[in-house]
């Protein structure tokens, strides 16, 4: 045997008892199948790094440190990942680093350029790609003062007390800390970060800003925080009837009224009204048209969910009462202009009051026993009618019935009276 085959022999033996990504790298370089005469050493250098990129893949970065810089740029970086030897570019965006070194397989030393408010993906070019975008390569281009880059964890509970961190630049001497207009228990960590507890949420997405000397950070998409708040329902109302004049207080009780923006009772909206608790309210009930109407409960996560009663299988009627409902009673009569005609009937009037049902036909209006006639109501405090004929002159008190989900009757007023001439 040679010299030249034993040192093959022995070559391929080491080879083949090393690691198999050794074997993979020699078979990569052609070991296997060219001479040894033929392959130089500077031939068979090259053909080992080409095989060794091949295995190494595509770059990747995981984090880049700090993660946020002003727009003037200069802001050293640490981008982490793997795969960057060889890197031959590292972007901001879409504009190269002002510089940058290749430390290692998995850490970039760069500059970031100058940039424009907002975030950017930071990449990496090396002969095998570019590192595709994702989370952790992330950089932001802030303007001077405070800066939210992330709230983490970026949702909890409506009841608040959750600890938040909040992320960004420019915190040092922090004065406030809101969540949705809301000030929060907070400290100051460092510039870059504080250490928050959430306060009690009045909406389902709201801005986390921080306030310092320097002014409030301004409103971005990365410092959004999401509130869950899954039950707004009621379960009570008292009193649950009254008059359709309204203006009565009435007790609302239920779950979740966290940020109350109103209270509509059947498409009315009512006239003021105090959240006490998140499980109770009191509330001005508006005037409306006679019959059942049901309570809804405005807030910044939805309207409360409408009460639900299951059918029984072996019956129609339900088994519960539905408890979101307020009755409007009878309807009530203030006031006809003008007040007095003929007794051949025809006069057209307005009669103000409250309870009435819009549109035509489904309110009348009696003067005395007898029905008028062309009734149209505009509103639930406004109709006009024209007068029934009478066969003698003298007083007749105008009531007036409705009919919707209920039907009520006014009582007879005696200062509202037409007087047949």
């Amino acid at each position: 045997m040679t010299a030249r085959s034993s040192s093959r022999i022995g070559l391929t033996g080491r080879l083949a008892g090393r690691a198999p990504v050794v074997a993979l790298l020699a078979v990569a370089a052609g070991l296997t199948s060219a001479p040894a005469a033929t392959a130089s050493p500077m031939r068979l250098r090259a053909r080992l790094r080409q095989a060794q990129l091949a295995i190494a893949g595509e770059p990747e970065v995981g984090n880049v440190v700090p993660d946020a810089g002003p727009l003037e740029g200069g802001t050293a970086v640490v981008v982490g990942g793997s795969h960057f030897t060889g890197a031959t570019e590292v972007r901001f965006g879409a504009t190269p680093a002002a510089g940058f070194v290749v430390k290692n397989d998995d850490r970039i030393e760069a500059v970031s350029p100058a940039g424009s408010q907002g975030r950017v993906d930071v990449t990496v070019t090396t002969p095998e790609g570019t590192s595709a975008v994702n989370k952790g390569d992330h950089f932001t281009y802030v303007p001077p003062g405070p800066y939210v880059t992330e709230v983490r964890p970026e949702e909890g509970n409506v009841e608040g007390g959750k600890p938040v961190k909040v992320l960004g630049t420019g915190f040092t001497g922090a004065t406030e800390v809101t969540f949705g207009g809301v000030p929060a228990k907070f400290e100051v960590s460092s510039s870059e970060a504080i250490s928050v507890s959430t306060p009690v949420g009045n909406a389902h997405v709201v801005d986390v800003r921080v306030t310092t000397p320097e002014g409030t950070s301004p409103v971005v998409p990365e410092d959004h925080y999401l509130y869950n708040n899954p039950y707004i329902e009621i379960s009570g109302v008292k009193p649950s009837t009254g008059g359709a004049a309204g203006g009565i207080p009435v007790a609302i009780s239920g779950l979740g009224f966290y940020g109350v923006t109103g209270i509509d009772f059947g498409g009315v909206p009512s006239e003021s009204f105090t959240v006490n608790s998140p499980y109770s309210i009191t509330a001005i009930v508006p005037p409306h048209t006679v019959g059942r109407n049901r309570i809804t409960v405005l807030t910044g996560f939805g309207p409360s969910l409408p009460e639900y009663c299951p059918k029984n299988k072996e019956k129609r009627n339900t088994n519960c009462t539905q408890r979101d409902f307020y009755r409007y009673k009878a309807p009530s009569v203030d006031s006809i202009s003008p007040s007095h005609g003929p007794r051949s009937g025809g006069t057209p009037i307005t009669i103000t009051g409250h309870g009435f049902a819009a549109g035509e036909g489904t309110t009348e209006v009696l003067f005395g026993k007898a029905l008028a006639k062309s009734v149209n109501c505009s509103s639930e405090s406004e109709c006009t009618a024209l007068t029934p004929g009478s066969n003698k002159a003298g007083s007749a008190y105008v009531k007036v019935t409705v009919t919707t989900n209920i039907t009520g009757r006014s009582k007879k007023n005696p200062a509202v009276k037409f007087e047949y001439e």
